[in-house]
């Protein structure tokens, strides 16, 4: 049963009772084993082409499967390169693996702001997000701030090229000068003066945030009702705390 024979080059298998024309597969694939999921064989007539046990049955494979083998269950979501391209084993087909795939493949967890340059095309950029790798913008891997997420959003740094940068929407942008002159800063007093941490700047605490001191308020503080009618002096001039402004006292 099952055999087969050959007459001016057509091929015959004995089925049923009956001799009848076999499959280009019946014929190439006579007594070999289909006993492994996704085990390849090569055809015994066309001894390049390759086949692929598929379930209890042979079938054509790809090019592609002749070189990596089945895309079986057990290979689920493993990257492999064959013919001069990655592919990703999925629903028991081998497709094409995108970038992030293909530089990711096996990468462990990090932590929140990771970065990484990716294993295939060492240009590409990830960052480690919401627990998975994701594309990442050049700047993340460049400037050595680690990622911008949106955990770490409005976070300032000085950027290897000893800019400073503030993380904004997940994108490092050019931080300003309040930006990278308060950030970590708590409350404080109203009326509170401070100095800013990079250019020197004076800043003022007023309605519950810092804002740019005035020329006055850099040298007296802020006019705020605890103070209302004090005077200051600067250098020969002299002001008066009124409505909450420093005017020139009479």
């Amino acid at each position: 049963e099952n055999a087969l024979s050959g007459n001016n080059g057509v091929h015959f298998i004995c089925g049923d009772g009956a001799w009848r024309k076999a499959t280009d597969v019946e014929y190439d694939t006579y007594e070999k084993k289909c006993d492994e999921d996704g085990k390849i064989v090569f055809g015994n007539v066309s001894k390049e082409r390759p086949y692929d046990c598929d379930g209890n049955s042979w079938r054509k494979a790809t090019e592609v499967e002749g070189v990596l083998g089945g895309c079986v269950e057990s290979r689920f979501d493993e990257v492999a390169e064959a013919l001069e391209s990655h592919y990703i084993c999925e629903s028991r087909q081998w497709r094409k693996a995108t970038d992030i795939e293909k530089d990711t493949y096996k990468w462990k967890s990090g932590k929140d702001g990771d970065v990484k340059n990716g294993d295939v095309v060492e240009t590409n950029c990830y960052v480690f997000e919401d627990g998975a790798w994701r594309s990442g913008n050049e700047k993340d891997c460049s400037l050595k701030l680690r990622g911008c997420t949106v955990l770490r959003q409005d976070t300032v740094g000085k950027g290897s090229d000893e800019v400073w940068y503030i993380c904004d929407a997940k994108i490092w942008r050019e931080a300003t000068d309040f930006e990278k002159d308060t950030f970590g800063w708590k409350d404080s007093i109203d009326g509170t003066i401070k100095k800013g941490t990079v250019t020197g700047k004076i800043y003022l605490f007023d309605k519950n945030e810092w804002r740019l001191a005035g020329r006055v308020e850099s040298k007296l503080g802020g006019c705020v009702e605890a103070i209302a009618d004090s005077v200051g002096k600067i250098d020969r001039d002299y002001y008066i705390c009124k409505s909450k402004n420093w005017l020139e006292a009479t």
